[in-house]
């Protein structure tokens, strides 16, 4: 048996239960950082936009333009995964940005770290500030505000209000500057500002141990529900079951607790992202290592936990999904159906190829209904690590995936996966699951196996570029990677029933 494709799109038992096909890949896209020798792009957030493309920012490590350490990278495309423009913003030290949204204005808000104290950044208190920066619709910087203390300040989440200004969520250390009221150690801290950056107040929540938000978002009634985790069980944090928990705190327009609720059990828990949910309730998806208290059920070492509340914070209903791997959650959206969609990653051991016997995480894409039941799930990665941070239902009814990618050259690319609205024909899903490519990471040359009759096989560099097109009778072709440089290729299939198949090769000479 040869070393099967990296998208294993096909039907079968999970759990005991038959899931539906996943829905068709429309493009993928890799993209690395400016400057002629980028290294990691990591930790991508990812929202469509108003003009059917999207906003990508995460933490971009190395340029030839502002550091060679980390800055925020922001990057534009077009409804087909092309780049319109690009940006890194930073200084001369390390700058991560976390969270990005539309403004009503069609610019772009980001949300961070920073400690650099030059370049692009001002008033940086020490160590690391939140760093805020504000763009316009062609990515140029209209204003950057740093907020916090003299220790570390992260901002990891960041909405913009109905008022016009924005909410900010992180964690402070910090017990001076911009930061009053901490409890200890490391709080939630919550900041308001106005729409030009000015601060109109601050909150920190909390105990005396670690606590850290890491999802906001307003609510109907123009309050905030903020989801993280936390292991103190004194000051705000009321009902910790033991070491992390999930930490769900509802706040009013002004920041005041209306309610706070702890949920896990005796292991570590901790919540990433959550997400209004139609019904005026919330989604909320982390990991878990508990097989006790509000976690009914464990499959081995971290499992992705997904949680439906109420509006008050009561659980309607709460599910486990993994294996005896490592699982974990990290971006979670509602869907239209009324159910939602999460992913992360999930770990597995390749039985085949360089990487046979070696756990490595492909990004994993669970859909669940309205209540908490899988409709599909897959995996998609290479042979090394892929990991996903990040997802959102799309207008057409798909979803728009973003992560990164080990791209070959002991680096990481964002790596960005558009799914289609409609599912898999019956042909393609059959198509996916016998084709195969050996070996990936490929040397001298790569084989693919299970050709259809009169395929043609396509080659794109990163940058989309086309570089090698033809079509073979044959079932088994070898193609010589001499040619190719190393780095990350799609090879794309297209059959004669113009199914077109996309999948990533690494070359690594």
């Amino acid at each position: 048996m040869k070393y099967n494709f990296i998208f294993f799109l096909f039907c079968f038992y999970f759990g005991n239960t038959l899931f539906s096909q996943a829905p068709a890949i429309q493009w993928q896209s890799f993209f690395n950082g400016l400057g002629t020798t980028p290294l990691n792009e990591l930790y991508p957030d990812i929202q469509q936009t108003s003009d059917g493309g999207y906003i990508l920012a995460g933490d971009g490590n190395g340029t030839a333009t502002v550091s060679t350490t980390s800055n925020f990278s922001v990057i534009k495309l077009n409804a087909l995964g092309n780049i319109q423009w690009q940006k890194e913003f930073g200084g001369s030290d390390t700058d991560k940005a976390h969270s990005v949204r539309q403004t009503v204005d069609g610019g772009y808000i980001v949300a961070g770290e920073t400690q650099s104290t030059n370049g692009d950044v001002t008033g940086n208190h020490g160590s690391s500030d939140y760093w805020i920066i504000k763009l316009n619709s062609s990515g140029n910087l209209q204003w950057q505000k740093t907020y916090g203390g003299s220790a570390n300040d992260i901002a990891r989440s960041i909405r913009q209000t109905t008022d016009g200004g924005y909410i900010v969520a992180g964690e402070t250390s910090s017990t001076n500057g911009d930061v009053t009221g901490n409890h200890g150690s490391s709080d939630y801290w919550i900041i308001k500002i106005d729409s030009l950056g000015n601060l109109q107040w601050q909150k920190t929540f909390g105990g005396t141990a670690d606590d850290k938000a890491q999802d906001i978002e307003q609510t109907a009634d123009n309050g905030y529900i903020i989801a993280g985790f936390a292991t103190s069980n004194n000051g705000n944090v009321v009902g910790n079951h033991g070491s992390y928990d999930y930490w769900i705190i509802k706040l009013t327009s002004t920041g005041d607790i209306q309610w706070q609720k702890s949920f896990g059990g005796s292991a570590v828990d901790r919540a990433n992202c959550i997400r209004k949910a139609a019904d005026g309730g919330y989604f909320i998806a982390g990991w878990t290592t508990s097989a006790n208290g509000d976690v009914t059920l464990n499959n081995g070492s971290s499992d992705y936990w997904i949680l439906k509340i109420t509006s008050t914070g009561d659980i309607q209903w709460q599910k486990s999904f993994g294996t005896s791997f490592q699982e974990e959650a990290y971006g979670v959206d509602d869907t239209i159906d009324g159910g939602c969609i999460v992913t992360g990653l999930r770990y597995s051991v390749p039985q085949e190829g360089p990487s046979t016997g070696t756990a490595y995480p492909d990004y994993w894409i669970i859909k669940l209904d309205v209540s908490g039941n899988i409709e599909w799930q897959n995996t998609y990665g290479g042979p090394l690590s892929d990991i996903s941070t990040s997802v959102q239902q799309t207008s057409d009814g798909g979803y728009i995936v973003a992560g990164f990618a080990y791209n070959g050259s002991f680096n990481f690319d964002f790596w960005i996966i558009k799914l289609a609205g409609s599912q898999l024909s019956t042909h393609e899903n059959i198509l996916k699951s016998t084709l195969s490519i050996y070996p990936n990471p490929a040397k001298d040359f790569f084989t693919i196996d299970h050709l259809p009759a009169e395929s043609t096989v396509n080659i794109h560099d990163a940058s989309g570029r086309k570089i090698f097109s033809k079509k073979y009778s044959e079932s088994k072709v070898s193609i010589n990677t001499s040619p190719f440089i190393n780095g990350v290729y799609i090879i794309q299939v297209d059959d004669k029933e113009k199914n077109i198949l996309s999948e990533k090769l690494i070359i690594r000479k």
